[in-house]
């Protein structure tokens, strides 16, 4: 399948988004919530926050914003690698200190920027060490996880290399590898630093799609960081931009991606070069001008 053509052409089926919409109101609300998040080093100032954003079952969420705008310590602070100064993170209205490790692996999956395994791992290796939480107490991979890893693998498009140790592959393709480890897991929540930055514009796009199709058809809940405006406009439900730590917008991908919203945070003009018929803006980079956020 190409993702990214399904992606745009939109056809995610009735019976999908009913099927979201009902688990949205059996389970009584979004599946991630931020409320009140401050987070600071030791005894220095709190840098971050205070955010307040929420996540609903199915959707997708870009967190946008320059280098140095706090992206990355969100999404550490959202799997429970940091520890929030203030406010609470709450999954499922669980929050999340309350949860074990195994409990939030089973329910969340994050790919961050820097990724590592040992690198004479193969591909499916790699992809199996996903099925950990899944695994219980049991020491092997039973062969429901390996039909998992190559489900995962094929719609990464990573299973013609399966076989390969991750040391011969690029770097796009170990990123893609990555990416199908995570979704091994069977999230509800998937989390991603910059997933598509070490990928071509075929891979971005497809990645992308795949993320769409996934949140579309199988209720996956998404949540990624990305320096593509473009991408996060089409591509994701809601964007969140920060600016210092702070929300600078938060909202649809037409109300947070402002030119003048835009301009105030990076510190160019942007243009806007056409709108998709859904409102959906497609943004060029101009100039740069003088930033005002602070």
């Amino acid at each position: 399948m190409n993702y990214d053509q399904h992606a745009r052409t939109g056809k995610h089926g009735q019976a999908s988004t009913l099927a979201r919409a009902t688990r949205e109101s059996e389970c009584g609300g979004p599946l991630l919530q931020v409320a009140g998040l401050t987070f600071g080093y030791d005894a220095s100032p709190a840098f971050l926050g205070p955010l307040d954003f929420d996540v609903s079952r199915g959707s997708m969420l870009a967190v946008v914003g320059p280098n140095g705008a706090g992206k990355s310590t969100l999404l550490r602070l959202t799997v429970g690698l940091l520890t929030a100064r203030g406010g609470t993170i709450s999954l499922r209205q669980c929050p999340i200190e309350r949860m074990t490790h195994r409990q939030r692996a089973s329910t969340v999956a994050f790919l961050p920027q820097s990724l590592s395994a040992p690198p004479d791992l193969s591909a499916r290796q790699v992809v199996l060490l996903g099925r950990y939480p899944r695994r219980g107490f049991r020491w092997f991979e039973s062969n429901a996880d390996h039909r998992a890893a190559d489900r995962c693998m094929d719609v990464t498009h990573t299973l013609a290399f399966a076989d390969r140790r991750l040391d011969t592959l690029s770097a796009g393709e170990r990123q893609r590898v990555h990416l199908a480890a995570a979704l091994a897991q069977e999230p509800e929540l998937l989390i991603l630093d910059e997933p598509t930055a070490a990928l071509d514009p075929y891979y971005q796009l497809e990645v992308f799609g795949l993320l769409r199709w996934l949140c579309s058809e199988r209720g996956l809940t998404v949540v990624v960081v990305t320096h593509d405006l473009n991408l996060a406009g089409q591509r994701c439900d809601a964007v969140l931009l920060l600016a210092n730590g702070r929300a600078a917008a938060y909202g649809s991908p037409a109300e947070s991606l402002r030119p003048d919203v835009l301009a105030s945070v990076y510190g160019v003009r942007f243009e806007i070069a056409s709108l998709a018929r859904d409102g959906r803006p497609w943004l060029l980079p101009v100039e740069t001008v003088e930033k005002k956020a602070r």
